[in-house]
């Protein structure tokens, strides 16, 4: 991967931890009532790195739903509240990525930067003792362009450089989601693929060794 990075900026979902599942799980629940919903296979092609408005009103328009903004938003909220209850139990961020992140960690500055909200996010990194390790966070609620827009990634480096100077070219990405992906690239920044959260220690270790 070359030089080695300077500050490692993670995406959350089906980065870090296996979580759109449970997403899934919870936008059938609150769009079934509505008439909407899809296949799993549908989701991942469509919704994954999509924003929850976004995704709203994107199942209530083709159930041939409303889809003004107090519907979309009441669904939203209904898709939190069923991922928020289910989030302690079924979100378990994985012992070696736990083990390979504190590694990158004593190497190289942190940043978690994710479509989601903050508070489905920071919970999971919190009681897996990682929120501490974390240098600067982006979040949907912070930016008005979400990815593949480069904002969200642009606004972690700017953020980052607020703690201390850092150059694009010493930042290194991870990201699961097309969007993301472009997110990153379209922001200047080196990215690598993480096909499963599965993956992302041997892909973070790959990262720092000599």
């Amino acid at each position: 991967m070359g030089v080695h990075p300077r500050a490692v900026l993670l995406d959350f979902d089906g980065t870090i931890v296996d979580s759109e599942p449970l997403h899934f799980e919870a936008w059938m629940e609150a769009v079934e009532p509505h008439g909407g919903g899809v296949d799993w296979g549908e989701y991942q092609r469509r919704f994954v790195g999509k924003t929850d408005v976004w995704a709203g009103r994107t199942f209530l328009e083709e159930a041939d739903h409303p889809a003004d903004a107090e519907t979309v938003e009441a669904v939203r909220q209904t898709k939190h509240r069923i991922f928020r209850s289910r989030a302690p139990e079924r979100l378990r961020i994985a012992a070696a990525t736990l083990e390979a992140v504190g590694r990158v960690a004593r190497q190289a500055r942190l940043a978690v930067v994710s479509s989601s909200d903050m508070r489905d996010v920071e919970p999971v990194l919190e009681a897996a003792d990682l929120r501490s390790l974390v240098e600067t966070t982006v979040y949907g609620g912070d930016v008005r362009r979400h990815k593949p827009d480069p904002e969200p990634y642009e606004l972690a480096v700017e953020r980052l450089r607020a703690f201390a100077p850092i150059e694009k070219t010493a930042c290194l990405v991870f990201e699961d989601s097309s969007a993301g992906l472009a997110s990153a690239k379209a922001a200047g920044l080196a990215v690598v693929r993480v096909e499963h959260p599965d993956r992302l220690p041997e892909l973070l270790l790959e990262s720092i060794q000599t």
